[in-house]
């Protein structure tokens, strides 16, 4: 039986810039990652990171999705600031990877 989904995300991580040892203005994280976060019709959350993919326990981004969209109550937010992520909801109807997803969505860099 195929998972159905309610509700699916893109969690991406903001470019953050710093400055070097010399004053020059660098990218720190020049290796963005990209995940789809998902919750299915029978309330299970899932995400395309290896945390979940290989561990099946709550990610970063399932916890950041739960507590943007007020899935869940977080008294003590000791996660990464929502600020440093970027959250796109796409339609739960596309499946595949994230670059089928992205040629879905009319956002390749073709």
């Amino acid at each position: 039986m195929a998972i159905k989904y309610k509700k699916k995300w893109i969690v991406r991580e903001k470019d953050r810039w710093g400055t070097d040892w010399y004053g020059k203005r660098v990218k720190m994280n020049p290796d963005v990652k990209e995940y789809i976060t998902s919750l299915t019709e029978d309330g299970h959350w899932m995400c395309s990171c290896p945390q979940w993919k290989f561990r099946r326990i709550t990610c970063k981004h399932i916890t950041m999705v739960q507590h943007k969209y007020k899935y869940a109550n977080y008294r003590n937010w000791d996660h990464p600031s929502l600020d440093d992520y970027e959250f796109e909801e796409i339609d739960p109807a596309i499946t595949g990877s994230l670059a089928d997803i992205a040629r879905t969505i009319g956002k390749t860099d073709e």
